[in-house]
């Protein structure tokens, strides 16, 4: 499947595209620098081959709260341009760090990748030692990669390897059917989460019926039409599935709120439910973005180090962790690292 369109296939039919979170791959790297008094020092650099990757996801938007951040755009010979952001900050002895890099927008410091960092220090008779821990806190993934494995992946297995032009109408068609019953699943499983946040929690007769609401959205789309979106080509092609994706999401929205409407007029239900949903999408979209980034994070201690955990890598008076963000993915990722400063 080699054509532009056939590439765009977990975009169509995906009312979730409509937000534009989703952004490519970029490369984070944070050195923490502890010093002897228990202060730090944070830098964390993010670079990206495309301009809209960084502001477009979870790291320091418009307003950066405690950091300092320059941004650097660099042009290579073809033309092609990338950005590294860089932000600093600096953290007094026994202060708090940072549990993201959302800055001070409170809405996305919620749905953002969210880490608990602790430094301590602690005085024995042999010395002082300095201890580091962090823990990525998980992203709830398998609910969704189930149903995309068992109703898209594994369904269409045989046709991966199968060029675009080798395709039959039927296996196009195949194509189309899948995609557009994987994103009703999507949909669905993040409409119960949204369901499952609310306080006091929605009836369930009323879930049911969102959720046969949304059965009866995504049974109604025209996959023939899908398939031939995917036929299409450059920007006339993105601009079309731009517009089945608004319209699929138009839709869904108009009816889900419909169904509310109808068990309570006052529309306080509604309005609830439908901000709860659209929290629950956009937490979706920055998880499933993670998933291609890659971290490197190094802590230096004073001192010597005495020990670090998991896939450390021990490096003179620091340690280093590299990881993607897919090992993120519904369970916390826990960094630690100890240096004692002897007496002499």
């Amino acid at each position: 499947m080699t054509t532009p369109a056939w590439h765009t296939l977990t975009r169509l039919a995906c009312p979730m595209a409509a937000v534009a979170l989703l952004a490519g791959c970029v490369k984070r790297q944070e050195t923490i620098t502890v010093l002897p008094d228990g202060s730090a020092r944070v830098e964390a650099v993010f670079e990206s081959e495309d301009l809209e990757d960084i502001p477009n996801g979870d790291a320091l938007l418009e307003d950066p709260g405690p950091w300092t951040v320059e941004d650097q755009i660099e042009t290579d010979d073809d033309g092609d341009q990338s950005l590294t952001r860089t932000a600093t900050l600096t953290i007094p002895p026994g202060g708090e760090f940072p549990e993201h890099f959302a800055g001070s927008d409170a809405d996305l410091a919620e749905l953002a990748l969210n880490f608990t960092t602790e430094l301590w220090c602690e005085h024995r008779p042999d010395g002082t030692y300095y201890h580091f821990r962090r823990v990525y806190h998980r992203r709830d993934w398998a609910r969704i990669d189930y149903f995309r494995h068992k109703y898209l992946e594994e369904p269409l297995k045989t046709l991966e390897e199968k060029d675009h032009a080798e395709l039959t109408q039927q296996e196009r068609q195949d194509i189309g059917d899948a995609l557009v019953a994987i994103e009703g699943i999507k949909t669905l499983v993040l409409a119960e989460a949204a369901a499952e946040a609310l306080e006091p929690l929605l009836p369930q007769d009323q879930r049911l019926a969102v959720d046969r609401t949304i059965r009866d959205v995504f049974e109604d789309i025209d996959t023939a039409r899908v398939v031939e979106l995917l036929e299409m080509e450059g920007e006339e092609a993105e601009a079309e599935i731009t517009r089945a994706v608004q319209d699929v999401n138009e839709r869904l929205l108009r009816a889900i709120g419909q169904t509310l409407d109808r068990a309570d007029r006052s529309g306080t239900t509604t309005a609830v439910f439908m901000a709860q949903f659209e929290r629950e999408r956009q937490r979706y979209l920055i998880t499933e973005d993670l998933k291609d980034e890659n971290f490197e994070v190094t802590v230096k201690l004073p001192g010597e180090i005495v020990g670090y955990n998991t896939f450390g890598d021990a490096d003179g008076d620091g340690v280093e962790w590299e990881f993607e963000g897919d090992a993120l993915y519904d369970r916390d990722v826990v960094l630690m690292a100890t240096s004692v400063v002897r007496k002499r």
